[in-house]
């Protein structure tokens, strides 16, 4: 578990190879494809859509990834049809075309249905105009508590935050501008303390800027119907609130 625990960090680490594919030089090479320079802002959704295209890109060196998927919400609307196509068809992580890419006789359809990929779902919304329209707090609320809530990409103004939960008013969230001393990933037992917070910090929910993208992860397709019967509880809770 220890060793499968570094080798999920090494795919985040900041060196720019193959088996980091979620280092910010990948995100980075992703985004100029988006027309994204370095230095420019990311907002919550584009950083969702180069996620989305950053774990497609690793099938080929990471073939564990292959049984993850991520679906990018378009419209705040989860079609569910299109996450059981992406849960039930398979790639075969060793067939690409010339160019790299997944060629159409790469993609494997299961006959049975049987669904066999976990898949994050994220969801970019705006909450209100220039600023947090308060009304949408109790949902917020409410999302953050379901089981496959795995937090919100937002922040304050032209400074990213990572939330995670809520206490009272607040919201409780990581910083990732927060410096860390270098560590090398490449060594086989490297430290993994400054990868992991002991002291997340809190933001009153009305400083939240109202852009973000909401996160959630289902294992199963039993795990999906249960995130959908709760999503539609909030949305329910919304319209009488």
């Amino acid at each position: 578990q220890e060793v499968f625990h570094r080798e999920i960090i090494r795919w985040f680490s900041d060196i720019s190879k193959d088996n980091s594919p979620f280092s910010i030089y990948k995100l980075v090479e992703m985004g100029k494809k988006s027309g994204k320079e370095p230095g420019d802002w990311y907002g919550p959704a584009s950083v969702a859509h180069i996620f989305r295209d950053a774990l497609l890109k690793a099938y080929r060196p990471i073939p564990l990834l292959s049984d993850v998927c991520i679906y990018v919400a378009q419209d705040c609307t989860v079609y569910k049809e299109d996450i059981r196509d992406l849960c039930t068809t398979k790639r075969r992580s060793n067939t690409f075309g010339k160019s790299g890419n997944w060629t159409e006789d790469s993609i494997e359809e299961n006959g049975t249905n049987e669904w066999f990929k976990s898949v994050i779902i994220l969801v970019p919304v705006r909450l209100g105009g220039e600023v947090l329209n308060e009304e949408y707090i109790p949902c917020v609320k409410q999302i953050l508590s379901q089981e496959h809530c795995i937090g919100i990409i937002g922040g304050k103004p032209k400074h990213s935050l990572y939330f995670l939960g809520w206490q009272d008013d607040r919201l409780i969230y990581l910083d990732p501008h927060y410096c860390q001393d270098h560590v090398d990933t490449t060594e086989k037992s490297f430290p993994i303390q400054s990868f992991h917070c002991m002291s997340p910090r809190k933001l009153p929910m009305n400083k939240m800027d109202p852009s973000c993208t909401i996160g959630f992860y289902c294992r199963t397709e039993r795990d999906f119907e249960i995130f959908e019967r709760q999503i539609r509880e909030v949305y329910l809770l919304f319209l009488k609130h």
